[in-house]
């Protein structure tokens, strides 16, 4: 199994991972105030966040790898800071918690040859990694906590994010679509584009948009006569919104579109403008939202001042490396 004890395995890894350190290098990753992150801990978190973040993608690059562990070198540097913060604000790992979640691996592992060999260390690991992590639950409520607004609080939250309270302008248009393969020849392009201009010719002598639609579009609107129904703003490919973006109702395009499934004809049916939802009926989205943006910036400010308050050392010159 891919996933089998891993979270218990990374905890466990120290001598594999320990990078080699020539005499005169630094001792640690890091020290925040004098206490120490080793490379060992470090290490063990790069290839856990690296494994949930690249586990389902190509490899990264050397560049991007590096950049990956700095912020995984900052994120482990955050941790301690909060662990140190909620220690000395007098909390304690919740045992009942920790004991449930040993017990869940236990039970899940318990009869693995692996588990037989080395389930006392990694027990021990796991449970210094729960206790943390209680502590870190706990803090994290305290420092993203944002009271309620009040209804003038929220009027001016509203007032500042309109945008995210206004819905877009929506339009109905009507197509003809022509398919032509990304593969082919121009010839087959312009085969496409001509037949779509003498569609076009039709519509404006007096056709049906939606009878020529039916007869010839390759679209999945067809059997509607190409109506595509109201469409918020950035549904369409690029080159039709651009181009119907100056129509009127009941206005065609003047000539065909070219996108990536073949040619286009678009009629513009009706437009509908942006419209601006009042408060009163986005009271409890605006209040969610403004928890929301609240508590990461009451997040981040608190993180910034614990930060600015240590004194943090960083061994920068071994964050630049990727090792191999």
């Amino acid at each position: 199994m891919r996933s089998f004890l891993f979270l218990a395995i990374a905890l466990c890894l120290l001598s594999v991972l320990s990078p080699d350190r020539s005499a005169g290098a630094a001792e640690a990753l890091a020290t925040i105030d004098g206490e120490t992150v080793s490379y060992e801990e470090f290490e063990r978190l790069v290839y856990t966040e690296s494994r949930q973040t690249f586990y389902h993608r190509a490899p990264p690059g050397e560049e991007e790898f590096v950049a990956f562990r700095r912020k995984v070198a900052n994120k482990l540097i955050d941790r301690k800071l909060k662990i140190r913060e909620a220690r000395e604000r007098g909390f304690e790992a919740d045992t009942s918690v920790v004991e449930s979640r040993l017990a869940a691996y236990e039970e899940q592992y318990g009869d693995t040859e692996r588990w037989q060999t080395e389930g006392e260390a990694m027990m021990a690991s796991l449970r210094r990694h729960f206790e943390e992590e209680s502590l870190l639950e706990q803090i994290d409520a305290v420092l993203r906590f944002v009271p309620d607004p009040d209804e003038e609080e929220l009027q001016s939250y509203y007032t500042e994010n309109i945008d995210k309270f206004t819905e877009p302008e929506q339009l109905r248009l009507s197509v003809i679509v022509l398919q032509v393969p990304p593969w082919s020849d121009q010839a087959a392009w312009d085969e496409a584009n001509t037949k779509a201009v003498a569609i076009a010719t039709r519509i404006s002598a007096g056709t049906s948009f939606a009878q020529e639609a039916r007869q010839h579009s390759d679209d999945a609107t067809a059997a509607d006569g190409g109506d595509m129904g109201y469409l918020h703003d950035g549904t369409l490919s690029v080159a039709v919104q651009e181009a119907v973006g100056g129509l009127q109702p009941g206005q065609m395009l003047p000539e065909p579109v070219r996108v990536l499934e073949g040619v286009v004809l678009a009629r513009l049916e009706d437009r509908r403008p942006a419209n601006v939802r009042p408060l009163e009926s986005v009271h409890e989205q605006a209040t969610s939202l403004y928890r929301r943006d609240g508590s990461e910036a009451a997040y981040e400010e608190y993180m910034s001042r614990l930060r600015d308050a240590s004194d943090v050392q960083i061994d920068d010159e071994y964050l630049e490396t990727s090792p191999e």
